[in-house]
């Protein structure tokens, strides 16, 4: 096969809107580099692009065009081009989420380097093979979803809290990692794909950041002879690097964003080492399939109408920086997550949410969902564009007939997050709550799982086969 890597600056110029918070705040200063990885691959009959963003999330209609602009670049079909955020919560605004609305400057620079990589991509393509490998990176990502004494679920409870009973569901480790190298045996570049978001910085952060990725990403460059590295995000829609049952941690800040960046890249490295070479022929498959919005219930969406939906008499009060503060010891004009969502910057907040979530119903109960897998007989990448729980992501790893199975996220756009059943089930909790957020219906997991499951099974059942499949 051909295979080519590049490199993109996506930096904005300052200031900046930023996006990733229950607020609205701008950059003002630079904290590390924003970037774009591309890699081009083609086999026989199948070509695919592969994009890694330092970005919150890109949403539709601009995720189509830097495809459409990418696919040009790169001379291949726009389906097989995927387009993934790494989810860094100190990223430019591109989606109208939050009441963030997108950065049309920072819009474009999108659209020129994109281009670019894509290009370059092509140009520096040549004969080359891969190696992929599956482990773990233990202790870096946890559940932040917590079981509380009372029987309720609270997203990022403070440290030591006594009301802590256990996580609703299990940490995060899983590790994917891709090399390719050509018959020299130089490395070509590198892929990561691992789950947690990228929340280490600060929430009163005001500077663009990659966040970890963005340290995970050079530290692998360089183990890897400074050949480019790309992050893919991982099923982390309950996952983050926060511990809160450990209080001899603190898990934010750009020190710790680089340590644990360094300590994924040094799990992603050694792994490499005993990469095992891709086998059989390259092969992509999608499918698309329409997902049920949520339904907003009457009498909720009644009090959303009677709140006032301007916000500026309601100051924004400061929020825990993720659960990462000792229990008892908030300043008192500090709050835990669960207080925030008490507060009366919240109740016009979530108004207007209701309110955005019961427009967006009306205008199209369900929404086009799309689903990629590219492929060899042994490894596959699985490209869904939510924010899966890592429940889902285990089992669809564990459903796949391959034997390395990477599940990547936030890829070709964003339906927001999606949640177990069990979750759905449990009062509490700010993933399950009726917001933008987190728009679809509970059984979307399910129709995600089935699908995505049989485009594996499909996919691996056509080893030795080249060509791309619609769906």
């Amino acid at each position: 096969m051909r295979i080519g890597f590049a490199m993109a600056d996506i930096t904005p110029a300052l200031p900046s809107a930023m996006a990733g918070q229950p607020f609205i705040c701008r950059a003002d200063r630079v904290a590390d580099p924003l970037r774009l990885c591309a890699m081009r691959i083609e086999d026989g009959d199948t070509a695919a692009l592969l994009m890694g963003a330092d970005a919150l999330e890109f949403p539709a209609p601009l995720e189509v065009e830097l495809r459409g602009i990418a696919a040009a670049a790169a001379e291949i079909d726009p389906h097989c081009v995927v387009l993934s955020a790494s989810h860094t919560h100190s990223a430019p605004a591109l989606a109208e989420i939050f009441g963030s609305e997108c950065d049309s400057d920072y819009a474009q620079l999108l659209r020129d380097r994109v281009r670019a990589a894509a290009g370059a991509a092509l140009q520096s393509s040549r004969t080359a093979e891969i190696a992929v490998q599956t482990g773990a990176a233990p202790g870096l990502a946890f559940n932040r979803r917590f079981i509380m004494s009372e029987g309720t679920v609270e997203t990022h409870p403070l440290k030591a809290n006594p009301h802590i009973v256990r996580p609703e569901g299990p940490d995060a480790s899983r590790l994917w990692t891709l090399l390719a190298r050509d018959h020299a045996g130089q490395i070509l570049g590198t892929i990561m794909n691992f789950g947690c978001h990228a929340t280490v910085m600060e929430r009163a952060n005001t500077a663009i950041s990659a966040d970890y990725p963005g340290q995970a990403r050079s530290a692998l460059s360089a183990a890897a002879g400074a050949a480019p590295a790309m992050f893919l995000q991982g099923a982390a829609g309950n996952i983050c690097q926060v511990n809160p049952q450990d209080p001899s941690r603190r898990e934010v800040g750009a020190a710790w964003a680089q340590s644990m960046g360094r300590a994924l890249a040094g799990c992603a490295w050694h792994q490499l080492e005993r990469a095992e070479t891709g086998a059989g022929r390259l092969r992509m498959g999608r499918a698309r399939i329409l997902l049920p919005r949520r339904t907003i219930p009457d009498d909720i969406l009644a009090w959303a109408r009677k709140q006032a939906r301007g916000q500026a008499d309601r100051p924004i009060p400061v929020l825990s920086d993720y659960g990462v503060e000792m229990f008892g010891t908030l300043a008192p004009d500090r709050l835990s997550l669960a207080d925030f969502m008490r507060s009366a910057y919240w109740a016009g907040f979530y108004a207007r949410e209701i309110q955005d979530m019961a427009a967006a119903y009306q205008a199209a109960p369900a929404v086009d969902f799309e689903m990629a897998v590219l492929a060899q007989d042994n490894w596959a990448l699985l490209f869904l564009p939510c924010e899966l729980f890592v429940e889902w992501g285990e089992a669809l790893a564990a459903a796949s007939p391959f034997k390395h199975t990477g599940i990547v996220t936030l890829a070709n756009g964003c339906h927001g997050y999606i949640p177990t059943r069990e979750a759905f089930a449990r009062a509490g909790g700010y993933e399950t709550m009726l917001l933008s957020s987190t728009y679809l219906a509970p059984e979307a997991g399910d129709l995600m799982f089935e699908s995505a499951s049989a485009m594996l099974a499909e996919l691996h059942g056509r080893k030795n086969a080249a060509g791309s499949a619609g769906g």
